[in-house]
């Protein structure tokens, strides 16, 4: 998420609430030539007040509310709290859950569940106002077949009488064709992208042949003997292993939008020692699958940002801590309490 965000350039702020591996998460993004405050509440809505010269400040809430009705009663409450200030407000986004049944097509009946009645109630009492929607009626859809089919409107604006009076003509767009454009357009650059890795990480992947290029020109000069200035390499396999290693490493566990776009699509939580690898995935997740494995048996510990890391107490370079080798065992205590990190960087 904030790899993207970094990706948009300086003049742009944001805020963010990731998501989690079953989804959900928000994020905020505004010119930065814009006098917003933001603020994030308990992981189901983004606040942000708008200062717009000689009007009065407005409330946006960007909101994705839990799927379950007794978590999403957290939500009624914090943003009806919010709707006291008297701020004009807009709350959009999904809130899973629907008023009535005329927004729902397909699947089980209607029913007026518990966390229906408390839609209704949190809507009826604050004074809000559903704004006008332009697009389809229905925002979400189970994708299944047949009968079991259902449709829902689950992506919305309300607004309180203060907010409608300051935006008199303000409507909501929904842009589903759009974003079924972008996506598309994003599978293309992904193949594209994939297939440069793919090209990049294995010489045999690439078909083509011998085209003449720096990339085969190495190749070349480290098989040749030492005495017309090659390295001697005459197996590849071990060298290869270990460049598809490093590239594989690299590419997962820098912060990039590479590896934040592997990380949404296979439901990877960044551990490098957990990755799924689904029989449909592509050649490219599961040849950097198969270059983390390669290098497992010869890593010991993850050091990270080394913040973590006790110099002493933790096994870090040896099997076991320096805390259990007799010549450390008498050292200045002040050292068990020592960081890696200020070690590497001389802050203390």
């Amino acid at each position: 998420m904030y790899s993207f965000c970094r990706s948009l350039g300086d003049d742009w702020d944001y805020v963010g609430i990731p998501g989690t591996m079953h989804g959900g998460g928000l994020l905020a993004c505004w010119k930065s030539s814009l006098d917003i405050s933001c603020s994030k509440g308990a992981d189901q809505a983004i606040y942000m007040v708008v200062h717009i010269p000689q009007q009065e400040p407005s409330l946006i809430v960007g909101v994705y509310a839990s799927p379950q009705a007794e978590v999403r009663k957290q939500l009624w409450m914090e943003t009806t709290e919010v709707l006291h200030t008297g701020l004009p407000t807009v709350l959009a986004g999904d809130f899973n859950s629907i008023l009535w049944s005329t927004e729902k097509r397909g699947g089980t009946p209607f029913r007026v569940t518990p966390g229906v009645q408390a839609f209704r109630q949190w809507k009826d009492s604050n004074g809000l106002c559903s704004i006008h929607a332009k697009g389809p009626k229905f925002t979400w859809c189970n994708n299944r077949q047949g009968a079991a089919r259902t449709w829902e409107l689950l992506d919305r604006a309300f607004a309180n009488d203060a907010w409608i009076s300051q935006f008199q003509s303000a409507t909501v767009e929904v842009l589903l064709r759009q974003l079924e454009s972008v996506v598309r357009r994003f599978e293309v650059l992904q193949g594209q992208l994939e297939t440069f890795w793919f090209q990049r990480a294995r010489t045999q992947w690439v078909c083509e042949g011998d085209r003449n290029s720096k990339f085969f020109h190495a190749k070349e000069s480290v098989t040749r003997d030492k005495k017309e200035g090659g390295l001697g390499i005459r197996r590849l396999t071990g060298l290869r292993e270990a460049i598809l290693g490093i590239i594989a490493f690299k590419c997962l566990l820098s912060p990039s939008m590479l590896s934040s776009m592997f990380a949404l699509k296979y439901k990877w939580n960044g551990n490098p020692w957990e990755l799924v690898e689904p029989q449909t995935a592509s050649p490219v997740w599961k040849s950097l699958c198969f270059g983390l494995r390669l290098i497992r048996p010869y890593v010991r510990k993850l050091l990270g940002t080394l913040s973590d890391i006790d110099l002493i107490r933790d096994p870090w370079l040896t099997p076991i801590p320096f805390s259990r080798i007799p010549t450390f065992i008498n050292m200045d205590r002040a050292w068990l309490d020592f960081k890696l990190t200020q070690l590497v960087d001389g802050s203390e």
